[in-house]
């Protein structure tokens, strides 16, 4: 076992109710890290690590466990631990192994259930029985076969039947709806021929008529190494343009679309396309946020506006908290703290199982958009929000820099199309900065925004 997991346990720092674990919550605003080197709790990182773009796979974590670091040899360990225990304990937990895995998948948060992962990793005669999965079928373990049967209302996306294949769609065909799929991009990166193949498709579309879904990953950002050239060579009519573009896929999103779903990760680009549609049902694992922000790049597109013209009806502390939120370019881990902070808004769904979003949209009916106040209505809030981020721990000069420009675009704001071209003009200015031009190359080369 991991000394700091051996740590927790040995002191009784686990569980919600001694409110300790990997992390510390003091009050709703102080969640202190366990330091993993002294299993001691420390201050807030300086530098907070956003989710990974890329969810879990087998080919990730088989990659992983093959390197020959302290990360891989962990990952071979723990994998091979939770194999080994459930294969052990299988017949006695239940009586397929679909339903095994089902179990740990939707009712922990587990993107790979055990047996999935001792099929894939132990060698045959330790794993027993195996493969424990074939087209469409599951092993009963004693070693007969049986139909995946799934439970009503549960309709994993990635398996619903293909209608037609678009440019960058994929149409599926759900028990109730139409599901619009996008197609995976390559990094996660949108670019500028991706937005103009997904406005000529939905532009078909009736209205409201479709969901809208990402089986394979939202795209996290736009193509900021293409917008930085154009910003490099002057072309700013060029660079806008792009972003308009965007815009007006968003704002079709709004009128085809009438929810969009989120099974895992929806961040940066992706986030502002599903939380343009009236509705957004989120898995309650998923994580969301504009980390794109730590780029030194403000958002664009409806996604962030929604939500702030939506918590600006609900009160100062929602709305403060909300622009605290995407000031930083902070990530929620999870949908609930990111109900909670603001990034989706008190008309949007939360579902435990993935695989029952559909379910969730039939159910709520018809999504309903009532007229909100202008943005400028709360300038005196974004003050708030801009003095507490620059005040947050790890926060540079830089970063309460682009925090004003987000602040300028939305306190001047008098309609969501102002709004638009306000955060359309903060973005051109923010991507002509040398420190958010520094950000952008090492984001490039390394994955990782830098740190200035």
């Amino acid at each position: 076992m991991p000394r700091p997991l051996a740590v927790l346990v040995d002191r009784g720092w686990t569980g919600a109710a001694v409110g300790r674990g990997f992390y510390r919550t003091e009050a709703p605003r102080e969640t202190m890290p366990l330091d993993l080197a002294t299993c001691a709790y420390r201050e807030p990182s300086e530098e907070p690590a956003s989710p990974d773009p890329h969810p879990p796979s087998l080919d990730r974590i088989r990659a992983l466990a093959t390197e020959r670091s302290p990360e891989g040899e962990f990952a071979k360990l723990w994998v091979t631990a939770v194999a080994r225990f459930a294969v052990r304990w299988r017949p006695e937990a239940a009586r397929t192994a679909w339903e095994l895995d089902a179990a740990l998948e939707d009712g922990f948060g587990w993107r790979i259930g055990p047996l999935k992962l001792a099929q894939a990793f132990l060698p045959s005669q330790e794993a027993a029985e195996t493969p424990y999965y074939g087209p469409g079928k599951t092993r009963v373990f004693g070693g007969a076969w049986a139909a995946v049967v799934r439970p009503e209302g549960c309709e994993p996306l990635r398996e619903l039947a293909v209608i037609e294949e678009l440019p960058a769609l994929t149409v599926r065909q759900g028990s109730s709806a139409i599901v619009l799929c996008l197609k995976p991009l390559p990094l996660g990166r949108m670019d500028t021929e991706t937005v103009h193949r997904l406005t000529e498709s939905l532009e078909n579309l009736p209205d409201r008529s479709a969901l809208l879904a990402a089986p394979e990953g939202w795209p996290t950002h736009l193509d900021v190494g293409r917008l930085l050239k154009l910003r490099l060579a002057g072309d700013t009519a060029a660079l806008t343009a792009e972003l308009e573009a965007f815009d007006r896929l968003c704002q079709l999103v709004r009128r085809k679309v009438r929810a969009s779903l989120i099974a895992e990760q929806c961040l940066g680009a992706g986030l502002s396309l599903a939380l343009s549609a009236p509705l957004a049902v989120a898995a309650r694992s998923a994580s969301v946020g504009f980390p794109d922000v730590r780029l030194g790049l403000p958002p664009v597109g409806l996604g962030p506006l929604l939500p702030a013209q939506h918590a600006l009806q609900r009160g100062a502390a929602k709305l403060v908290r909300l622009c605290r939120t995407v000031f930083a370019g902070d990530a929620c881990w999870n949908a609930v703290l990111a109900a909670e902070l603001g990034l989706l808004r008190d008309t949007d769904l939360l579902a435990v199982n993935p695989d029952r979003l559909i379910e969730a949209v039939r159910d709520a009916g018809d999504p309903e958009e009532p007229a909100g106040p202008p943005l400028c209505d709360g300038e005196r809030f974004y003050a708030q929000a801009l003095f507490e981020q620059r005040s947050s721990p790890g926060a540079t000069a830089h970063d309460g820099r682009v925090a004003q420009l987000i602040k300028a675009a939305w306190s001047q704001s008098t309609t969501i199309e102002d709004g638009l071209a306000r955060q359309r003009a903060a973005f051109v200015e923010a991507i002509g900065l040398a420190l958010t031009q520094a950000r952008i190359r090492g984001f490039l080369a390394t994955g990782r925004p830098l740190r200035n």
